[in-house]
């Protein structure tokens, strides 16, 4: 296996590559994800992190935000590098980019693991009946 490079903001990722990554893990099955529309999740996301291994896009992960918030999302891996710590890292690097920018950040847990993210830092609103998670910075 090569090694994976982790970047965050990395201009030379194109929307294709992407998409083709939306595309294998089954979050564009009905191809709504076009090329210009990935360019402006890119240019209005706060940040995003990209993972290569052997110049491949094997992972993505980006972050909207305002004065305050942040919401974590798009956090994915190819299925062939899946628990090799690349989410993790896609993570991680986009926690330390956010420092103290904002109060919070939140996510949805779309694949109901909150014990992936809590790892991380993140709470659970209701442990109990929520996805919904929190992280906050360490003032």
């Amino acid at each position: 296996m090569n090694e994976i490079i982790f970047q965050l903001n990395d201009k030379t990722v194109e929307a294709h590559e992407i998409n083709t990554l939306y595309t294998l893990i089954g979050w564009n099955n009905s191809n709504q994800r076009t090329e210009d529309r990935t360019v402006s999740i890119l240019e209005t996301s706060a940040a995003y992190a990209t993972a290569r291994s052997g110049g491949e896009l094997i992972g993505f992960g980006r972050m909207l935000g305002d004065a305050y918030t942040a919401q974590l999302l798009d956090v994915m891996t190819t299925p062939a590098f899946r628990k090799h710590g690349v989410a993790t890292q896609i993570i991680q690097l986009l926690l330390d980019w956010s420092g103290n920018r904002f109060l919070g950040i939140y996510l949805i847990d779309g694949a109901r693991n909150p014990t992936f993210y809590e790892r991380l830092g993140f709470e659970a609103a209701d442990p109990e009946t929520d996805r919904l998670m929190y992280w906050q910075p360490q003032l």
